[in-house]
């Protein structure tokens, strides 16, 4: 039996490595390019500080930041004028962070991608997508559910092919993101859910160190507890009650204290959100009705894949894999996860997802437990490994079909603004800084009177400005002709790659 098991796990793990190694090759003309915008850069940026041994001051050094705001403060210029300028995407300050410039994140991913070396950290993405989703449940399952049934393996490994091939999943490894790496501990809170809630309440907190929203997961869960807690209750069984008490609260408290010890570190005290206050603000009456049509949206692949999960949960209801009663708690996830982003004032069609994967792992729970003996015949074990060597040279020819440039020619594409102090722009600003650890400013998230009072302070104390036209949506007349009325002396120049580039002298 031991033998067996043994072979069991490596020819699992030789699976997962298999797709995950063909996901890399797949995606990896996806995930050459720098990161630009918010998510990738903030994610990669502070695994840049954490590969670093710079955990908690994870942005460009702004020696001229503090007075710089000072000077803004003094002018009278509103806070929301300038506060959103003065910092690439992903980071931000405010008074109740004491005016330091933060990394709006939870700390998990960029933790996970700092253990990469940085040059591989955004093209390895999909590969540690596909590694943790496939083995953080077969793990799972292989020491708390059964490890001879091979219907997990199976099921798992035609969930790689899923996500490797079909919307929304591929979507997730196409950029770097927070959702992706959670895929397997939402699967593994699914599997477990049932038969092992310890087990699955630990699996959502620890999600909730990649999206602090994650935690909106253990309200549902909570009904899984209830008939245990209600037992010990009306019988008066107190010590057993205390004891399930202190389980729960010891587990989530471990599972949690990675982003609590970051935050405390980070800003003193572990209750005050990472994120701005537009990210965690609620709806009013008139925007309600445009969020529950945005989210209950069938031509949504996300809500799509949540009709697809439940349509299969009520086939297993059919066959009677699960009895309705099962059915039901399982709904209280999605329930719960869409009821709180209808009321959510930010509008991203992925944010429900963990109810989806929850779901998908009570599939394969039940889907386990099914008693179908064509799926326990021993040549059947070989199909996963059929299917991963597929993925495997799909991945390795769809690569060498491509044209490729390396992570240098990548660095090159920026090391035009790597001359200068601070880099105007949007979307490239950050990139700017993650190339050149100089300081990404966004040019139109200021009023106008903010800039000229922050062009004039940075060219009084000898810090040198560039802005990239092609990333501001203002035409380059019109910053030419700001510049002009403000007096500043400036240059245009033609870069190759980064289009018109204005240096203020």
């Amino acid at each position: 039996m031991a033998t067996n098991s043994r072979y069991y796990i490596l020819f699992a793990l030789l699976t997962c490595i298999l797709f995950s190694i063909g996901a890399y090759f797949k995606f990896h003309k996806q995930n050459e390019k720098l990161p630009v915008g918010c998510d990738e850069f903030g994610y990669l940026n502070m695994a840049k500080a954490f590969g670093e041994q710079n955990f908690f001051n994870d942005h460009a050094p702004r020696p001229f930041f503090l007075n710089l705001v000072d000077t803004l403060q003094q002018e009278n210029i509103p806070e929301l004028e300038y506060k959103w300028m003065l910092t690439p995407h992903a980071y931000h300050f405010s008074a109740q962070t004491k005016e330091k410039v933060i990394n709006q994140y939870p700390p998990a991913t960029s933790f996970v991608l700092s253990l990469i070396p940085f040059e591989l950290r955004k093209t390895s993405f999909p590969f540690l997508t596909l590694f943790l989703t496939f083995l953080i449940p077969f793990l799972i399952a292989y020491f708390f559910l059964s490890i001879k049934n091979k219907k997990i393996l199976l099921a798992l490994s035609i969930l790689m092919v899923l996500i490797s091939l079909t919307v929304p999943f591929k979507s997730s490894l196409t950029m770097v993101n927070s959702l992706a790496l959670t895929f397997g501990l939402f699967i593994a809170a699914g599997l477990t859910a049932k038969e092992h809630k310890f087990i699955a309440l630990f699996c959502i907190v620890l999600a909730a160190n990649f999206r602090i929203v994650n935690l909106l997961m253990l309200a549902p869960l909570s009904f899984y507890f209830l008939p245990e807690f209600m037992n010990y209750l009306t019988t008066k069984k107190w010590m057993p009650l205390l004891k399930m008490f202190l389980k729960a609260i010891s587990i989530s408290l471990m599972g949690i204290s990675p982003y609590l010890f970051y935050v405390t570190l980070l800003l003193g005290n572990p209750l005050i959100p990472t994120y701005p206050s537009h990210d965690t603000a609620f709806v009013n009456a008139n925007e309600l009705i445009s969020n529950v049509f945005f989210y209950i949206n069938i031509k949504d692949s996300w809500f799509r894949l949540l009709l697809i999960c439940i349509s299969i949960l009520l086939i297993q209801v059919k066959f009677k894999q699960l009895n309705l009663k099962e059915f039901w708690l399982l709904m209280t996830f999605p329930i719960f996860n869409y009821l709180f982003f209808v009321f959510h004032k930010m509008q991203i069609n992925y944010y429900p997802f963990a109810s989806s994967f929850i779901l998908i792992g009570a599939i394969i729970f039940y889907f386990s437990k099914s008693k179908l003996i064509f799926f326990e015949k021993k040549a059947f074990i070989f199909i996963p490994l059929l299917l991963s060597s597929i993925m495997l040279i799909d991945g390795i020819n769809r690569y060498f079909r491509k044209e490729h440039i390396t992570f240098e020619e990548s660095l090159k594409t920026y090391q035009s603004v790597c001359n200068y102090d601070v880099v105007w722009g949007e979307m490239y600003s950050g990139t700017a800084e993650y190339v050149c650890n100089n300081n990404g400013f966004k040019y139109v998230f200021g009023s106008e009177k903010a800039r000229a009072i922050s062009f004039n302070y940075l060219k009084n104390h000898n810090y040198s400005q560039v802005i990239i036209c092609d990333d501001v949506i203002l035409s380059t007349q019109e910053i030419v002709d700001e510049l002009n009325n403000l007096s500043l002396p400036h240059k245009i120049i033609e870069d190759k790659t980064l289009g018109k580039l204005i240096i203020i002298n």
